[in-house]
């Protein structure tokens, strides 16, 4: 994945928060509304399952954003030409 944005495609603090938790945690809180994110823990308690291994939906999830820190590679770039994108990186 590769990410370029320029100062001018900022219209919000929250898309800096999201790359920043992306960056972090592997993880953007309120990303998938529930019934997707229960579909895909479901999905992966169903795999598991096939497997004879038990879980919880709780880890499940876990499983999920263990999976995409593991596969995730982001590459950022920034150029802090305007005053406004070098202030809301620090």
């Amino acid at each position: 994945m590769s990410l370029m944005i320029q100062d001018s495609q900022i219209n919000s603090d929250q898309i800096l928060e999201d790359i920043n938790n992306l960056l972090n945690s592997g993880d953007i809180p309120n990303l998938f509304f529930r019934d997707d994110k229960e579909k895909i823990q479901k999905e992966i308690i169903g795999l598991y399952a096939a497997k004879n291994i038990s879980l919880e939906i709780t880890e499940a999830w876990k499983i999920f954003i263990e999976s995409i820190r593991n596969n995730l590679h982001i590459v950022l770039c920034m150029s802090p030409v305007g005053e406004a994108f070098k202030v809301w990186c620090r």
